[in-house]
């Protein structure tokens, strides 16, 4: 399911000095993080602008990959350790030099890559914290990093936070995946579809699917469709955007997960810091606190006049969530707070 629009290359994710070749004066790789809420896209870009670094006769050493399950519904986070093993092997060291101890291993990685023209891609981290042990020392080194956690904690990084689509780059993908003539057909409808779905590069996908899937279906009758209570429309095959929003949610500390339910109950557009706390029943500071962590698990942002909104379908996930996570108890108390 291929989600990446032509109009995002690999100069959009990367510092000026990176996408010329320009080397490093300081004793480090050049990084750049790519952030942003589930479904934006992040791990396509990154694959995207790898390839075109490699088709453009750059890091041509090595190029080393490794999924780190940062988010992850059956498998928990790759250990650095591990996957230090891995490259090690893969840059032809044998298995028995191989240290048993982290920091000898990232030492050796280091060693291993000095002076090397080389590309990591470390795509789904779960935090800084996974990541630091996998990033050589040479300036010659590019490292790429995925994660739909905020990475602001990166030293010397580029961060790059990764937003949705605009609506003409929506209906692109929506032709690209259902047909040209299919789209171009109900112009209007295909604008309506892009819209209900966020401009959400993967919530498109899936709705494109479904078209795909139901030949005899018009656009508007799509629509429609995706207009219907909670998110079970946004599926095709084994794919989802509900699981995908749990891989954020299942991490949050119970106060935040009680926060984000109730706000998705929210009236309005956006709401202030003080609704919030309203709204949960709790402190200016606790608030404050739960606030900065939704906004780093890229599940809620700030505006531009200090208030806070939910990305659409983010709030209908929300809503849906009162009924199935909140206790009885919860839920008493959260009608009692509006």
């Amino acid at each position: 399911m291929r989600i990446v629009c032509p109009a995002r290359s690999a100069a959009a994710v990367l510092s000026p000095a990176a996408a010329s070749g320009e080397r490093h004066v300081a004793n480090a790789a050049a990084i750049s993080a790519i952030d942003g809420m589930a479904g934006v896209g992040k791990t396509q870009l990154a694959l995207h602008a790898a390839h075109e670094l490699v088709r453009g006769g750059r890091f041509t050493d090595a190029q080393l990959y490794v999924d780190l399950r940062g988010f992850d519904a059956d498998h928990p986070p790759v250990d650095p350790a591990v996957v230090l093993e891995t490259f090690l092997r893969q840059l032809g060291v044998a298995a028995q030099r191989i240290p048993a101890v982290l920091e000898e291993r990232a030492a050796m990685f280091r060693d291993q890559m000095h002076g090397r023209d080389a590309l990591i891609l470390l795509d789904n981290a779960a935090g800084e914290e996974q990541i630091r042990a996998l990033i050589p020392a040479s300036p010659s080194c590019l490292v790429l990093v995925t994660s739909r956690r905020s990475l602001a904690g990166l030293e010397t990084a580029s961060l790059h936070t990764l937003d949705v689509f605009n609506p003409a780059e929506s209906v692109t993908l929506l032709a690209r995946m259902a047909g040209n003539d299919r789209i171009a057909a109900e112009p209007e409808a295909a604008a309506a579809i892009a819209e209900a779905c966020g401009f959400l590069p993967l919530a498109i996908a899936l709705a494109a699917s479904r078209l795909r899937a139901r030949p005899t279906w018009t656009l508007a009758h799509l629509v429609h469709r995706l207009h219907a209570p909670g998110l079970d429309v946004f599926s095709a095959g084994n794919r989802a955007l509900r699981p995908i929003l749990d891989l954020s949610y299942r991490g949050l500390p119970p106060s935040t997960k009680f926060l984000f339910c109730t706000l998705g109950l929210h009236p309005g557009d956006d709401f202030s810091a003080a609704a919030a706390a309203a709204t949960g029943g709790t402190s200016a500071t606790e608030t404050d606190r739960i606030l900065e962590r939704l906004q780093d698990e890229h599940l809620l942002q700030r505006t531009a006049s200090r208030r806070y909104r939910f990305h659409d379908l983010v709030r209908r996930y929300a809503a849906e969530l009162i009924h199935t996570e909140l206790t009885a108890a919860e839920r008493i108390t959260e009608g009692a707070g509006t």
